[in-house]
């Protein structure tokens, strides 16, 4: 249930962030983005393939992109955040998952895009 009163079921894992993070209220983040800082461990779709990798993040780029150093010595420059995610989160290795989704629990405080729009919604 939003904080409106508003309730909406089905929501896609896209259209929902973690209350608070990235720019809620419409200021043009990518759904489902993540922020990330140098040094976290990730894994990333190299070169948007479908699997994951795992590496860690070598640069933030105030463009929301990172540099990333995979665990096997490839790099790879300006990724966009929704490529990322948090090591061990979710199915790795091209698993069924949405790039970028977060898991959440009931009672969770979260954002999400009502009706798949462009603003966030607490």
């Amino acid at each position: 249930a939003y904080d409106d009163g508003d309730k909406e079921s089905k929501v896609k894992a896209l259209l929902i962030k973690a209350a608070g993070r990235g720019s809620a209220g419409g200021g043009g983040e990518a759904a489902g983005a993540a922020s990330f800082a140098e040094g976290d461990k990730i894994e990333a779709r190299h070169g948007g393939g479908r699997r994951w990798f795992p590496g860690k993040i070598a640069a933030v780029h105030g463009d929301g992109t990172y540099d990333i150093a995979y665990d096997d010595g490839d790099k790879e420059s300006k990724v966009k955040a929704l490529l990322i995610k948090a090591a061990g989160r979710g199915s790795a290795g091209g698993g069924g998952e949405a790039a970028g989704a977060a898991s959440f629990a009931e009672g969770d405080k979260i954002e999400a895009r009502h009706g798949g729009g462009r603003r966030w919604f607490p």
